[in-house]
């Protein structure tokens, strides 16, 4: 078997297991063939969106294939959200009825709707770098999946600083030839260009690459490609599902290190979140762009008299306390947290859920804060101390005040000195009503009349609307 197969493959063939898992392909028969596709069982496949064990089997054929330099064919697609997981994984092949289902008359191309909910090439640029991919972009000519083996190794022959080559037909991109797998596979046998000379390049060596487009975020790239723990170095960056040009792992480096050493400039030095420098621009970009999105402005209630009382260890565990609930509650890939200094934090809010990610932020906060006093101060409910002029007052607990801006508002300012008036304005509101509050300006900038929702929240919630 094995020397039929040596036999084949120096005829240009590939090989490829199907039904992995089941019958007789079993994972001896893979290390044995050492095929260059594996074609997973639909029985794993199906419903693995809700089977923990169908997907961690499915996650180990991947990476076990990955390590192998062979690629995972998912048979028996059937539904989106199997779809999803199978992309999730990093899965580049698959087939089922969810794409097309049997006819007399094939269809020739996927309806795009099918993959409108997808990551993979969703442009997203809410993230902690600005940059988008298009910045890091090579202009590199590709060629034809038709064009001959011989043709291109007189262009990698020619261009001896050439080391990939693009595969493209009518804007599409089918995958990438590599210099070195390239002259490896062509010269392996004694009469390889004999042999394969005449052959298309499509039919000879074409790795699968994974594609962006163009407005995708530097770091959403990194975040995919490390996901998929896979040995490209190089990707494809297209605009409107066309070949745009190339990108390379290294360029991404470089540019991501850039950015995190500008970031580490303007960092707060307590919560390494982003400073006023880096949360201006955030908000600038998104006006620019006009990409909707809410303000929240976090400002701890109390905190100068139980600081002094306390201590700054103290107040600086409860800096971190309002860093970290805001840090798990808001969503890491859409949302961007900053922290302004003190005890002021910004979110720019890009999910479609921020207030109830604001509710549970303050009711997590109304939690926890009270471990922060002593016994004695929690069963008092606050403590003892002077205000900013020396008279004795009593204090209660830590509370949490949230200003938000919602998107209506923010989306009619022209910059962030704006958005940072209407901001104070809610956050100064809040701060007016008793415990963990946060208050909803909808005031329209200058001629649109203001309209605001104010939100005490406790143990039971309560509501109260004000229309000026």
């Amino acid at each position: 078997m094995r020397t039929a197969l040596n036999h084949y493959r120096d005829m240009g063939f590939q090989i490829a297991l199907d039904d992995l898992g089941a019958g007789y392909s079993s994972l001896r028969v893979w290390t044995e063939l050492m095929p260059d596709y594996v074609k997973i069982d639909r029985h794993f496949i199906e419903n693995i969106d809700q089977d923990s064990v169908k997907l961690n089997f499915v996650r180990s054929i991947q990476s076990m294939a990955t390590a192998s330099n062979c690629q995972v064919i998912a048979e028996g697609i059937e539904t989106e959200a199997e779809y999803l997981t199978i992309e999730a994984l990093g899965i580049t092949f698959g087939q089922g009825y969810y794409f097309a289902r049997p006819c007399a008359q094939p269809e020739t191309e996927i309806t795009p709707n099918l993959f409108s909910n997808s990551k993979v090439n969703q442009a997203n640029p809410i993230s902690k770098h600005s940059k988008l991919i298009e910045e890091i972009i090579k202009t590199t000519p590709p060629t034809k999946p038709e064009t001959t083996v011989k043709s291109v190794l007189n262009l990698f022959q020619k261009e001896t600083q050439l080391e990939f080559l693009p595969i493209v037909k009518d804007g599409f991109c089918s995958g990438i030839v590599y210099r070195d797998q390239f002259l490896i596979k062509l010269f392996s046998s004694q009469f390889g260009i004999e042999l394969h000379g005449k052959q298309a390049i499509s039919l000879f060596l074409i790795s699968p690459v994974q594609s962006f487009d163009k407005d995708t975020a530097i770091e959403q790239v990194s975040q995919k490609l490390t996901h998929h723990l896979r040995n490209d170095h190089t990707f494809i960056i297209m605009h409107k599902g066309n070949y745009l040009g190339t990108g390379t792992v290294i360029d991404l480096l470089e540019e991501i290190t850039k950015q995190q050493v500008k970031n580490a400039q303007h960092a707060n030095p307590l919560t390494l979140l982003p400073g006023i420098t880096p949360i201006n621009e955030k908000i600038n970009f998104f006006l620019h762009e006009k990409q909707p999105f809410a303000i929240a402005y976090f400002d701890l209630d109390h905190f100068k008299p139980f600081n002094d009382h306390y201590g700054y260890n103290a107040g600086d565990e409860a800096i971190k306390l309002v860093s970290r609930l805001i840090q798990e509650n808001m969503d890491s890939e859409m949302d961007f947290i900053g922290h302004i200094g003190g005890d002021d934090f910004i979110v720019i809010a890009r999910h479609h859920h921020w207030q109830e990610k604001c509710q549970a932020i303050l009711k997590a906060f109304e939690q926890q804060a009270p471990q922060y006093y002593t016994e004695k101060d929690r069963t008092n409910k606050g403590i003892h101390g002077h205000d900013r002029q020396g008279k004795a007052c009593f204090f209660p607990l830590l509370s949490l005040s949230i200003g938000i801006v919602a998107p209506e508002a923010a989306s009619r300012c022209s910059s962030h000195i704006e958005i940072a008036d209407i901001a104070s304005e809610a956050k100064h509101q809040a701060k007016l009503l008793p415990g963990n509050s946060y208050f909803i300006n909808r005031r329209m900038p200058e001629s649109v009349k203001p309209e605001a929702k104010v939100h005490t929240f406790s143990t039971q919630e309560k509501h109260l609307q004000l229309v000026n």
